[in-house]
């Protein structure tokens, strides 16, 4: 998707993903107001969602979380620090295993 507004559209077609990653800065509805957007869905809510940002922002990072994303990581992230995310984001019965 080229920007917020889209990928609203996209979802509000029925489509159901199983994750979202999205940026915080994006055209016609950024990354927050997409995210204030699920968080009052009754369809949307429970999708996970991984927030990107190219600032470490505390207050924007706060307002993700309390809105319900799964995380917020600032670029640039190794890359498999975005593939465990989406694995712990897409495994929640895996976060509470302990391995002696």
């Amino acid at each position: 998707m080229n920007n917020g507004m889209e990928a609203w559209s996209w979802l509000s077609d029925r489509n159901i993903p199983d994750l979202i990653i999205s940026d915080i800065k994006m055209p016609s509805l950024d990354g927050i107001e997409l995210l204030e957007n699920l968080s009052i869905s009754g369809l949307f809510k429970n999708i996970p969602v991984i927030m990107l940002s190219g600032y470490e922002d505390s207050a924007k990072r706060k307002r993700c979380l309390e809105l319900g994303a799964f995380n917020y990581l600032v670029k640039p992230f190794e890359p498999q620090s975005l593939l465990d995310e989406v694995e712990r984001a897409l495994n929640p019965e895996k976060q509470n295993v302990f391995v002696n």
